[in-house]
């Protein structure tokens, strides 16, 4: 997908110009601001009529040379109308923002180092062609002035001397987004977690997640709070794979204490499961300090006026014994473990030997007993899986090749390319042979479909998909469930999409993206598909639509960690946001899950930060110097 791939390449995005009105002072050279007479009024009139997928930026890297990006020269050319407009770098130092210092007022320019401005016949004659869509052009270098400091630039647009227009940028994250996750079809549909190529890869068909309460200062659960989640996990048919534990303490007490107690709560839950299943070893663990509930439960209460103090002041009251017992019903909600466990189903010859299963597998295929060879063929599948018979079982499992036993052949040819022995060409290949055998077989023609997907997105390879539409369309009557036929529909305009945009076709790309904006909400999401939709919409400039469809979350204690710093990521556009609940929630919620991760937003983007200049604010410079330095704002 190449105009995915350009967009990946910008170190910035050009979000809802939130910081273009700010005044302007100059230090070095004699430029004139412009903004608000006519001239520059009409100039942002035209900025205003671009169409969102159109950006452009600076970026400054580690050896101090600024450059300007586009992805589009035409309507560069359209902006820059004549020899005497053209662009220059307002180039900003973080230490104009050191902790204690007052802190700048952000309707106003921090005075930065601004180069010299490139009109428009050097800029277009010399902009170069990095890789397609993408254009690149060295506008000069910070030089012994920022030697060493962390800066960034901002962009100018002038007319001769004047200032017509002024941007700041915010770094989106840029990791690319994936198409939603369709699984492959055996007797019901398997999913996998992590990539293929780590170690800790496995399959799954079903999750379970609960809360285990826990006492103060303890580490260990009452038994009967743990039953509900083993009465959910119904181990006579399922088995399982992994298991994800998030482990919070209420907010009193010292950092140290709570952090280890939390460790040991994690570990007892872990001893705990192992004792019906010894052989799981795929756990993941995570603690904090349960900072989010305890800013919601205190709302109404005589504590409220708290939610404006720091972590610090609040422990140091809470140590203040009325304060603790007043509280202490809230702060017993705290403490608790999240747990989310992974499953796969079991058959039923879960406890004889190998060899008794092939043998057995062999009989029934001899008295073509299609659903008990089913069951046992599972369950050698699934001994390989888990390494307790090698692979060299697969090929003792002898099908014959005829339409009676196409789902035995089906789910034989999904093993190599779930782990990864086999090319999802080479499966496709093998897919459509097993089509001809059964041209209706409902599990064959999924997997087909979700392999042509795939290819089409990792390979960039669309030859052949005009009548992958009709396939997809195909499929309910084959009797899939029509969720997972929403699926293959918002993936197949996804891919789609990436075409009509690198052909310039604005009108299609734009029906493409209602269909999808229309129809994810009758889904059910995992927090990695929100997180992939949002990227998705991001990149296509519907950030109000990549909000909207996080902002249910961002107050869970389960989010996914890279959803909920997306989210944060995209709010840093609107300074009207930094007050609301919404976004204070997010900041917490961050900081909990990953201290350092949030302080990195306060970094160049060649540091793969947001922006340095968000400490202009002086809600999220009260915050970064509390937070990330330990230090007074």
């Amino acid at each position: 997908m190449k105009y995915k791939a350009f967009f990946r390449s910008l170190f910035f995005l050009l979000l809802p110009c939130i910081f273009s009105n700010q005044a302007w002072s100059q230090k070095n050279i004699n430029l004139i601001d412009a903004r608000n007479t006519e001239e520059g009024r009409d100039f942002s009139s035209l900025l205003r009529k671009m169409p969102p997928e159109v950006q452009f930026g600076i970026t400054v890297d580690e050896s101090g040379d600024v450059y300007f990006r586009c992805n589009n020269k035409k309507w560069l050319s359209n902006l820059l109308s004549s020899d005497s407009y053209g662009i220059t770098s307002d180039i900003v130092s973080k230490n104009k923002y050191v902790c204690g210092s007052p802190t700048s007022d952000s309707s106003k320019m921090v005075a930065g180092y601004i180069l010299n401005p490139m009109y428009r016949s050097d800029l277009l004659l010399n902009l170069t062609g990095v890789r397609t869509g993408l254009y690149s052009i060295k506008l000069g270098n910070t030089g012994k002035t920022y030697f060493k400091e962390e800066v960034e630039g901002n962009l100018l647009f002038v007319n001769e001397n004047r200032v017509l227009f002024y941007i700041k940028f915010i770094n989106l994250d840029r990791t690319p987004f994936k198409i939603l996750p369709m699984g492959l079809y055996s007797d019901t549909l398997i999913q996998s977690g992590f990539n293929k190529e780590n170690s800790g890869f496995f399959t799954y068909s079903k999750t379970v997640q609960t809360t285990i309460p826990f006492p103060k200062s303890k580490a260990n659960f009452k038994p009967s709070d743990f039953s509900p989640l083993y009465k959910a996990l119904n181990l006579k048919d399922f088995q399982i794979e992994k298991i994800e534990i998030r482990a919070y303490s209420s907010v009193e007490g010292k950092e140290s204490f709570n952090d280890t107690l939390m460790k040991k709560r994690a570990e007892a839950m872990i001893s705990e499961i192992k004792k019906s299943q010894p052989e799981i070893s795929r756990f993941s663990t995570l603690v904090a300090e349960n900072w989010l509930d305890f800013f919601e439960q205190i709302k109404g209460t005589e504590f409220s006026s708290w939610s404006g103090l720091a972590k610090a002041e609040i422990k140091t009251k809470l140590q203040d014994k009325p304060n603790a017992d007043k509280l202490e019903a809230l702060l017993s909600l705290e403490r608790k473990a999240v747990v989310t466990v992974y499953l796969s189903k079991k058959t039923q010859y879960h406890d004889i030997s190998s060899q008794a299963v092939l043998d057995q597998f062999k009989t029934e295929i001899g008295n073509k007993n299609i659903p008990k060879a089913l069951h046992l063929e599972q369950e050698i599948l699934s001994r390989i899986q888990d390494n307790k018979i090698p692979d060299s079982y697969l090929d003792k499992l002898e099908i014959p090749e005829s339409a009676d036993f196409i789902n035995l052949l089906n789910e034989k040819s999904l093993f190599p390319l779930l782990f990864n022995h086999q090319s999802e060409r080479d499966a496709l290949s093998r897919f459509l042979k097993l089509k001809k055998l059964a041209p209706n077989s409902m599990r064959v023609n999924y997997n087909i479909v979700a392999l042509r997907l795939s290819l089409w997105e990792k390979e960039n390879d669309n030859t052949g998909m005009q009548n992958l539409l009709g396939e997809i369309k195909n499929l309910e009557n084959l009797g899939v469930p029509p969720s997972l036929e929403k699926r293959m529909f918002i993936n197949y305009y996804i891919l789609q999409t990436a075409n009509q945009m690198a052909a310039g076709d604005y009108d299609a790309k734009n029906e493409s993206l209602k269909y999808i904006g229309e129809s994810y909400t009758s889904l059910k999401l995992n927090d990695q598909e929100i997180y992939s939709l949002a990227k998705y919409f991001s990149l296509y400039g519907r950030f109000d639509w990549a909000k909207n469809i996080v902002s249910g979350r961002i107050d869970k204690l389960d989010i996914d960690e890279n959803l909920l710093f997306y989210f944060l990521n995209l709010e840093f556009s609107d300074p009207k946001q930094y007050n609301t609940e919404t976004f204070q929630k997010a900041v917490l919620n961050a900081i909990n899950l990953n201290k350092s991760r949030f302080c990195n937003f306060f970094t160049p983007a060649y540091l793969n930060g947001a922006s340095i200049q968000l400490l202009e604010y002086n809600q999220l410079k009260k915050i970064y110097c509390l937070s990330c330095l330990n230090a007074l704002e």
